[in-house]
């Protein structure tokens, strides 16, 4: 009778917290990204050993991963900056816009800003001078985390990585809207 193979322990971690868990060296890649989403809820990361990224059709062993090895998740951007357009009325607020821009990007935490004046989420749009029927176009950009925080790493794992970086804000890019009205 063939003995079942054995599972190994491997420790996952980011730059913001860690945690273990339990597979198989013959598992593949997309099967520990299935495991690492559960926990962070993030599509958009990249997994590694040693260096190497590892690729979803790849068994762990390929990467030589074993008992003890640590996985290091990288969280990706699909690029570093990005737009899109939204036809808008002046009537609607920022905060509807911001609601359009989430919808798009998935990330709450972002500030708004037309012709380098941050826009306030309680106004309206014409405010800022966007007049009804307005095509705005939104240039997402990452900004850079905040070094000046005094908030100590939390390294214990939650099981929705998200919650954990909003809420702790650790290490988290946020969402900069520049906003440009183009008609």
């Amino acid at each position: 009778m063939a003995r079942a193979e054995e599972k190994i322990k491997v420790k996952v971690e980011s730059p913001t917290s860690e945690f273990y868990v339990e597979v198989k060296a013959s598992d593949k890649v997309k099967d520990l990204i299935k495991i690492v989403k559960k926990v962070w809820g993030s599509d958009y990361m990249l997994l590694s050993h040693n260096s190497v990224e590892m690729k979803g059709d790849q068994t762990l062993s390929t990467y030589g991963v074993k008992n003890g090895s640590v996985i290091k998740v990288t969280i990706k951007f699909e690029s570093p900056t990005s737009e899109f357009y939204a036809q808008v009325r002046e009537k609607s607020s920022v905060r509807e816009l911001m609601k359009i821009i989430k919808k798009v990007w998935g990330d709450e935490y972002m500030r708004l800003y037309h012709k380098s004046k941050e826009m306030k989420s309680d106004q309206f749009l014409s405010v800022y001078n966007i007049k009804d029927g307005s095509i705005v176009k939104v240039q997402v950009l990452a900004e850079p985390p905040d070094h000046h925080q005094d908030q100590p790493l939390n390294d214990v794992c939650t099981n929705n990585f998200k919650f954990m970086e909003n809420n702790k804000k650790l290490n988290r890019f946020s969402i900069l809207g520049l906003i440009h009205s183009i008609s």
